[in-house]
């Protein structure tokens, strides 16, 4: 039996762990709360727009 594993590009994991790196950057004298309403829609974005592969995986590696 073959079975395939479908995730996200390199260049999207890259694309995204930037723009979350860039976020934290710019928010270190955030408050906490301040800084995760930031990142929320970036995130949950990216996870959405991934949904139908295993982008949960592919992130906790990241």
């Amino acid at each position: 039996m073959v079975s395939f594993l479908v995730k996200p590009s390199n260049k999207s994991i890259d694309k995204v762990t930037e723009k979350i790196s860039d976020i934290i950057k710019k928010g270190k004298a955030w408050k906490q709360e301040a800084l995760i309403d930031v990142l929320n829609p970036t995130i949950t974005g990216w996870g959405n727009y991934h949904q139908t592969v295993v982008s949960s995986e592919v992130f906790i590696l990241s």
